[in-house]
């Protein structure tokens, strides 16, 4: 059977060049130009135009936004609808978007968007595991809370990570507006998909207000969705969508297939975040080692670049694939304050020393 081997995810970086911030903010730094104001407006039979709905929807791989089904129940009373997509800001010129798919059953929906640039590296790992997640882990979600601008709200998973429910429960403070948006866990990996908030509950006749319950649909339910099953399909570049999942040691890594997990002895990858900030004056080239896990040898290194200003980055594997050594080189002019910046993970393909 197909299960999950995975390697170590740890957030590092050198004391004297790392961001400063917690989690949130590089999860923050990391997704927030892949997050979409959805705005939907509806023409009336008397031509009349009005704002239908809005919320919040993220990038997942060329040319495709994923957002919230909910947001298309009232289209059918319109004669026409127009879709904007706005990225990272609501000020921002807007893309023209089109329904590709709805899902209700997962109330997900599918947008294909006009003119959307084509952006480097991978869009988002999926945590298709649930030994990944458990009740008390830190979950960090992106969106538009009542039509305003882009906001993170940070909290926990609230109940179990159960793969078998449609939604799972955190205490993240969510509002109107913020469904479609993305949920990550540290290191910005995709959790879930932002649903809603539960108002009241009913018991007869009586109707209690409720506060800090809030829903999202896991990343295994967008897995398995119909507009999950559209992206896998289309994405050009399949080791974008490498699962997440978990080790029995409690460590974080990637999968080589998004659907299927893989089992020893087969190749997996070790991801790190990485993050760096210095100052112009500094101009020495950094290195940064990290070693094979046990019982493997480095096949390939790659930085993948979420944010790059200033420098080149290279990362190749040394010692017959014991380690492999990433390079950080400062490039051009830079003079007063503004800082060197890399930001992004680094990916160790490795395979069994025995092979």
């Amino acid at each position: 059977m197909w299960r999950a081997l995975t390697g170590i995810l740890l957030i590092c970086c050198v004391p004297a060049f790392c961001f400063a911030g917690s989690d949130a903010t590089l999860v923050w730094a990391a997704h927030k130009r892949k997050i979409a104001h959805v705005e939907i407006i509806g023409t009336l039979a008397n031509g009349q135009t009005e704002l239908v709905q809005s919320g919040s929807g993220f990038r997942v791989s060329q040319p495709y936004v994923v957002t919230s089904g909910h947001m298309f129940d009232k289209t059918s009373n319109y004669v026409s609808v127009l879709i904007n997509i706005r990225f990272e800001s609501r000020d921002n010129p807007p893309y023209v978007a089109h329904l590709e798919i709805k899902d209700p059953v997962v109330d997900l929906a599918l947008l294909r968007v006009d003119g959307i640039p084509k952006e480097r590296g991978c869009p988002f790992y999926l945590v298709t595991d649930k030994r990944a997640v458990s009740p008390g882990t830190d979950l960090f979600f992106l969106g538009f809370p009542v039509d305003g601008p882009l906001r993170l709200s940070a909290g926990m998973l609230s109940i179990e990570a159960d793969p078998t429910l449609d939604l799972w429960q955190t205490d993240a403070l969510l509002n109107p507006g913020n469904s479609g948006g993305p949920g990550f866990i540290v290191g910005g990996y995709l959790v879930g998909i932002a649903k809603g908030v539960l108002k009241e509950w009913h018991a007869g006749d009586t109707v209690t207000q409720l506060q800090g319950i809030s829903q999202f649909v896991p990343a295994t339910r967008f897995q398995d969705s119909e507009v999950g099953k559209r992206v896998l399909l289309e994405q050009a570049d399949i080791s974008c969508l490498r699962a997440v999942a978990m080790n029995d040691d409690g460590s974080f890594g990637l999968s080589d297939d998004p659907v299927a997990p893989v089992d020893a002895p087969t190749p997996f990858a070790y991801a790190q975040p990485v993050s760096f900030e210095w100052k112009p004056k500094e101009t020495e080239p950094f290195l940064r080692s990290f070693k094979a896990s046990h019982g493997y040898k480095i096949k390939r290194c790659t930085f993948e670049p979420v944010l790059v200003v200033g420098a080149d980055v290279t990362c190749t594997k040394v010692e017959e694939g014991a380690s492999a050594n990433m390079y950080i080189k400062p490039v051009g002019n830079f003079e007063g304050d503004t800082p060197r910046r890399v930001l992004g993970r680094v990916v160790l393909d490795q395979t069994p020393s025995t092979q």
